[in-house]
């Protein structure tokens, strides 16, 4: 399966900024691995988030952890195949503090391409890892969402209203 791209995410509360990570790569169809847990599972935020971007729940991996144990994360990530990837893509935005540690070195020693999405004019960091320091190598803009798409990307359900 070399030449697979895999996009990765953690799960939090604030879905839009992995929707729009997610939406940024769809042209590669990408396997998506959302990192997650039985509490975001039940409050349905990797749904969300699969709406939001319009991706298919098939192509969708999740990987569960304790969000706070990093342990716990570092054995769960080791526990899934991503040597079957040619190039990963990991969106270090969300998650807990715990989370954003252990998966940082976790993906950092697999080399993936690590990102971080500031909040501020729809940029995106690319982070490159010099020996004692992290660096910024790019930056760039990451994709507008309608308003559609953050709507479902949070939980709502927009409807058309008819006019008279």
């Amino acid at each position: 399966m070399k030449g697979k791209v895999a996009a990765i995410i953690m799960l939090s509360d604030q879905t839009a900024p992995n929707t729009q990570f997610l939406k940024c790569y769809k042209e590669y169809n990408p396997d998506y691995i959302f990192i997650t847990t039985v509490k975001m599972e039940e409050n349905h935020i990797s749904d969300w988030i699969i709406k939001g971007a319009g991706i298919a729940d098939e192509n969708v991996h999740r990987i569960f952890v304790d969000q706070y144990s990093i342990n716990n994360i570092k054995e769960r990530l080791s526990s899934y195949d991503f040597d079957k990837y040619e190039r990963l893509l990991f969106n270090i935005t969300g998650g807990t503090k715990i989370m954003t540690l252990a998966s940082y070195d976790f993906f950092k020693s697999k080399g993936a391409e690590i990102y971080y999405l500031t909040g501020f004019k729809n940029e995106c960091l690319k982070l490159d890892d010099a020996p004692d320091e992290c660096s910024v190598s790019e930056t760039h803009s990451i994709a507008n969402l309608t308003l559609e798409e953050y709507l479902l990307s949070y939980g709502f359900i927009p409807t058309k209203s008819k006019r008279s």
